[in-house]
């Protein structure tokens, strides 16, 4: 065997494993959290809710109370509009990327879509930046405190 075959298979044996090696890495290492993961803590529980159209309307505020269980790796729970006097809407389709949260409320008044941030304040989990959208067009915003 030549000097220069003997040292180009072993330039090439090197670059297959650093090749092989990094690609392993990148294989077992998550590009993107997973869907569902919740580093703000657990979101079971019963929390309070304010709903409303944006400004220049604020005068029209819904209010109620919430309830999400989870569901092996989901969640899934029950709405109350105590504004409206609708009770049971479902809440389903619950995902938590980061610290975004969404849902659909599927209820008496047909579906909205709800998404929002997570966030801790003073130890009490909450949610801002709330945006719901309505069957139809109609948008507004909401909030929302854990309280059990």
């Amino acid at each position: 065997m030549n000097k220069h075959s003997l040292i180009h298979r072993c330039v090439t044996t090197g670059l297959i494993l650093g090749i092989s090696v990094f690609l392993a890495g990148c294989a077992t290492t998550p590009s993107l959290p997973s869907e569902g993961s919740n580093e703000h803590g657990e979101l079971t529980g019963k929390w309070t809710w304010t709903q409303g159209l944006p400004a220049p309307k604020p005068a029209d505020i819904w209010q109620g109370e919430f309830v999400l269980e989870k569901d092996g790796d989901s969640y899934t729970g029950k709405l109350d509009d105590i504004s409206e006097g609708t009770y049971g809407d479902t809440i389903k389709d619950v995902t938590v990327v980061d610290d975004q949260i969404s849902f659909t409320r599927q209820g008496q008044f047909g579906l909205q879509q709800w998404k929002g941030t997570l966030k801790k304040e003073d130890g009490n989990l909450i949610v801002v930046d709330g945006q719901w959208t309505k069957e139809g067009g109609l948008t507004g915003i909401w909030s929302a405190e854990k309280i059990h």
